[in-house]
């Protein structure tokens, strides 16, 4: 098993039909706008998340799964990995209060496997496709490939010694 920090950047294709949920189904925290302002065009159909997925967004994701009656606990962060990747330091706060408390709600969210970052990227599929104010007809989130990583990495700036020179978002 392939333990991942979800800083997606999340990839989507704009498709042409229209999709939507049921009203039960949209969480009442999520917002579309906040969505909508985080993605930058990366290609011509291709866009990208700016920031990291936070540990807000992520609770917001488990506690929809709990809402609907879904088993959440498979895609709860594997909090216990913070012993484990820092041996000789003391995780132990970071353990029990890094997903969990207010404190990190901004903070990117860690320790999640790539099958539960695919499923946080179809949970955001159908949210983002249910709601009625979007930027965008219909998405389609999901983890990018190698070449659309490299390519949201370097700004569309290959050529350059420091591809990131002169990118702010």
């Amino acid at each position: 098993m392939r333990i991942i920090q979800l800083t997606i950047i999340i990839v989507l294709l704009v498709l042409s039909s229209a999709f939507t949920l049921s009203k039960k189904n949209k969480p009442l925290e999520f917002d579309v706008k906040k969505t909508d302002k985080s993605l930058c065009q990366v290609g011509d159909s291709l866009y990208a998340y700016a920031f990291e997925v936070s540990n807000a967004d992520y609770t917001l994701f488990i506690n929809n799964l709990k809402e609907e009656n879904k088993d959440w606990k498979v895609q709860y962060p594997d909090t216990a990995l913070w012993r484990s990747c820092f041996p000789r330091a003391y995780c132990e706060p970071f353990s029990e209060h890094y997903f969990s408390h207010p404190a990190y709600r901004k903070y990117p969210v860690v320790n999640v496997t790539q099958e539960q970052a695919i499923a946080y990227c179809t949970w955001l599929t159908e949210i983002y496709n249910g709601m009625k104010k979007r930027k965008f007809q219909k998405v389609k989130f999901r983890l990018p490939n190698i070449e659309e990583w490299e390519l949201a990495a370097s700004g569309g700036l290959q050529m350059n010694e420091y591809p990131n020179e002169g990118v702010y978002l």
